[in-house]
């Protein structure tokens, strides 16, 4: 009953909290939680990592790296920044990291990663790996193709929660006898996992073991952490530029998705199996932000707010794709006519205050009561709302909360 009520609350909270993924996860917990309550043992149930395969690896000291499923394992000889390194493999192959875990012993680094591709199609695992050894073996400018991966798809990388983003960095030194624990909260942005290591080996720390969960739009990590000499992280200044760094990394999350696209030559994208041209482009954002103008102009719902702006958002980066001028020039310029009516678009409420009409019952001229500004219908006059025939062309005041 309990794991029935989990899965009809997260998909009645939004598509992105419900998935195969967290499915499995449900049903591996209800497993296992079943074996202890019949009379089982903890230690029976509890998961394994690293693996017995990967001890087996680590103990020959020597690098492996292998996919399989929605999983890569890799083994190999511990080095500064080896997991960052892979995290920016994950994230230049376009792989959603859904949980990640890391171990190292000896001078060997155990590292597993379980992903999803982000176009939802089959993980091409050979072109990963060798990416993987190309990385581990510095021969990739990570930094430089996840910037570059992160202007050409963050527009399509948002995700809609039912609660704002959380952001939130905490550091421990009493959690653990042998390491620094560090919890980050972010929203999940492209690379945000390799940015988030890269701190820890820039500040020349180490990472004795982490684990990396993606609930939803959130990217909710926890890291083991130590010195150069194996001990707890206790320098105060290491502390405070460790927890420094962090935050910006939460604070510039929504930027990165909300940059900029470079100019778009061509006037034809390629999206999914047809080509899409620039007059379909164009009515797409034009509808999108009609909607998204339509509900920001009549919604007092904090929530309902964000995921207008969101469409809005997504509606000025496909017009300036077609463009190829600043999305923010139209996200701006749609944001000035909120609420002053779509064509089209059917609304909850009009703040009529006054209406001018002809001798012909056409609607010409529409008066707000709330700004007192007028406009004339959408489409231009119209005889779809009639008033009584008369000859008189005074104004007729009507209550603000009419609707048309």
């Amino acid at each position: 009953m309990l794991a029935a009520l989990t899965e009809a609350d997260s998909i009645a909270t939004g598509p992105s909290m419900w998935g195969s993924w967290k499915a499995g996860l449900l049903r591996d917990l209800v497993a296992r939680t079943k074996h202890v309550l019949g009379g089982g043992h903890v230690e029976e149930v509890a998961s394994e990592f690293p693996t017995a395969e990967m001890l087996e690896w680590m103990a020959a000291g020597e690098r492996v790296i292998v996919g399989r499923g929605s999983t890569m394992s890799v083994v190999a000889p511990d080095s500064h920044g080896h997991f960052s390194r892979l995290a920016g493999v994950m994230a230049i192959s376009g792989l959603d990291v859904l949980d990640a875990s890391a171990y190292s012993s000896d001078g060997m680094a155990a590292t597993e990663f379980v992903v999803q591709s982000s176009t939802g199609a089959a993980v091409e695992w050979d072109r990963v790996i060798e990416l993987a050894h190309a990385a581990l073996d510095r021969r990739l400018a990570l930094s430089a193709r996840i910037a570059q991966r992160a202007r050409s798809y963050a527009r399509f990388h948002r995700r809609l929660a039912a609660s704002p983003p959380r952001r939130y960095v905490h550091i421990d030194n009493t959690l653990s006898d042998a390491a620094t624990v560090v919890d980050v909260h972010t929203p999940d942005t492209i690379g945000v996992l390799y940015k988030i290591t890269q701190v820890v080996a820039e500040l020349n720390l180490g990472i004795m073991s982490a684990k990396v969960h993606t609930l939803g739009p959130d990217a909710v990590d926890s890291f083991y952490l130590c010195d150069v000499h194996g001990n707890k992280v206790t320098d105060p200044s290491v502390l405070g530029e460790l927890e420094l760094a962090l935050t910006e990394i939460t604070r510039d999350s929504d930027t990165a998705q909300a940059s900029p696209s470079s100019p778009v030559p061509s006037k034809e994208r390629v999206m999914t199996d047809r080509t899409v041209n620039s007059q379909e482009l164009l009515r797409w954002a034009e509808s999108l932000a009609g909607i998204a103008r339509t509900g920001l102009g009549f919604t007092e719902n904090q929530y309902e707010r964000e995921r207008f702006e969101e469409v809005l958002a997504v509606a000025s980066d496909i017009r300036s794709h077609v463009d190829g001028e600043d999305a923010a020039r139209f996200h701006g310029e749609w944001l000035k006519v909120v609420g002053s009516g779509i064509a089209g678009y059917v609304t909850p409420k009009v703040a009529i205050g006054a209406v001018v009409g002809d001798d012909q019952g056409r609607i010409l001229l529409i008066q707000r009561s709330d700004s007192g500004s007028g406009s004339t219908p959408p489409g231009g006059p119209t005889s779809a709302i009639r008033r009584p025939r008369s000859r008189s062309r005074r104004c007729r005041r009507r209550p603000a909360s009419s609707a048309m």
